[in-house]
């Protein structure tokens, strides 16, 4: 029997009091709305929270602190995002967030001899501090997202381009969103998708992660060979009192294969994870990446297509 499909997101949408309470006690409101939604998600935390801590038992990390941390990783994500839409610039200019090691000199670098750059982001923390960190980094960011684009992303997507410079552009992960995609790459531009998870009804291919095969998203690895990108993991981190951007290393896509380059991201990624277990959101999906990585044939996976418009992408 097919599983019950678990959204981290799931959330309500706050509204009365709440934006004028963040502008006028940010962080305290901040609080209310982890609160609020830790106490919403209670019907289905159950569910994800039994799935996490299989897939932990499985990768052999289990311990109930990381289970504990993790039961509040959903939560404190809208939180993050309620607080970024919903507070005032100064606020959201004074968010302490940290650019660790050198990420202008590794972008320069990346992006030598016209070379696209991806931006290989995964789910800890909240992706939308290292876009409003380094936006001046980044420029241009094409962000390759997972459904239709809702309200309320544009809405923080606008924001942040005011607050950071940066110019940010949200694509759908389809079938025809891979001709962007592909264009963005081949003049030198970036892309910023999810990198540790996979969208189930797309192509994929099979490369080891923590310690299994697993599916993977074909399509922008096929695109990173193809046109030589260079693939920049990205991770935001929970700190104590600040919030750490880590980018790196550099995974250069030229004369690589689309599954070398899937497992050369997966074994980094796969090492945060096991150094910041309590800090990963999607271990209640990574059964069902080794499941469908087992069920996959590699050979098959991993052969390019002939048209970037029918590739699938990975999503944020």
């Amino acid at each position: 029997m097919e599983r019950t499909r678990v959204s981290v997101l799931s959330a309500p949408e706050f509204s009365g009091w709440m934006p004028w309470a963040m502008k006028r006690w940010p962080h305290l409101t901040r609080r209310w709305v982890q609160h609020r939604a830790y106490c919403t998600q209670a019907p289905w935390r159950a569910v994800y929270l039994q799935r996490s801590r299989e897939a932990m038992v499985l990768a052999g990390i289990h311990s109930r602190a990381v289970e504990v941390s993790v039961s509040r990783l959903p939560s404190q994500f809208i939180a993050d995002v309620a607080l970024l839409r919903h507070a005032s610039d100064r606020t959201v200019r004074s968010l302490p967030i940290r650019l660790a090691g050198s990420p202008i000199e590794s972008i320069a670098q990346a992006r030598l001899h016209g070379r696209g750059v991806i931006l290989g982001c995964s789910n800890f923390g909240c992706f939308y501090h290292a876009l409003l960190a380094s936006g001046g980094v980044f420029g241009d960011v094409l962000v390759v997202i997972g459904g239709p684009v809702p309200r309320g992303e544009q809405a923080l997507r606008e924001r942040i381009e005011a607050i950071s410079g940066a110019r940010i552009r949200l694509v759908r992960a389809d079938r025809h969103s891979g001709i962007t995609v592909a264009r963005q790459l081949a003049a030198g531009g970036v892309v910023a998708t999810m990198l540790d998870t996979y969208l189930p009804a797309t192509d994929r291919l099979v490369a080891p992660f923590l310690g299994r095969p697993a599916a993977s998203p074909a399509g922008i690895y096929r695109l990173a060979s193809r046109y030589g990108a260079t693939t920049i993991p990205v991770f935001c981190l929970r700190r104590r009192g600040f919030t750490e951007i880590e980018l790196g290393p550099l995974i250069p896509g030229a004369g690589l294969e689309p599954a070398e380059i899937a497992a050369k991201v997966n074994l980094r990624v796969g090492e945060k994870i096991l150094e910041e277990p309590g800090q990963w959101m999607m271990w209640h999906k990574l059964e069902e990446r080794w499941a469908h990585g087992a069920s996959t044939d590699s050979g098959t996976a991993a052969r390019s297509v002939k048209c970037p418009g029918d590739i699938a992408l990975g999503a944020a």
